[in-house]
């Protein structure tokens, strides 16, 4: 399923794709709450804001910048690994998220 995600946002974090990635972060959510309850977080706040009607270019291409690198470094991390890395992954990928935060 890690796999999957990671697939769906190197395709882009466009509306249906937003969707899809809710539902897999919620799925995975009891494996590891930590790991995928943050990017579900983010992915459903980024989906109400596209409100099914997608967002301007230069939006779109900032988000995309910004919150890609350190969500895929998150999904990356050792879910066994020491929770350090994991901390330090999550706060990476909640400070990209208030970059783009209105």
């Amino acid at each position: 399923m890690k796999e999957e995600i990671r697939s769906l946002i190197n395709e882009g974090l466009f509306g249906d794709n937003l969707l899809k990635l809710v539902d897999l972060c919620d799925a995975s959510f009891d494996r590891h709450p930590s790991i995928y309850g943050s990017p579900s977080y983010i992915f459903r706040n980024l989906a109400e804001e596209y409100g099914g009607q997608g967002i301007k270019t230069e939006r779109y291409e900032t988000i995309t910048k910004v919150l890609k690198p350190p969500i895929l470094a998150l999904l990356e991390v050792e879910e066994d690994g020491p929770p350090e890395s994991i901390l330090n992954r999550l706060d990476e990928a909640y400070r990209a998220f208030r970059a783009v935060s209105y």
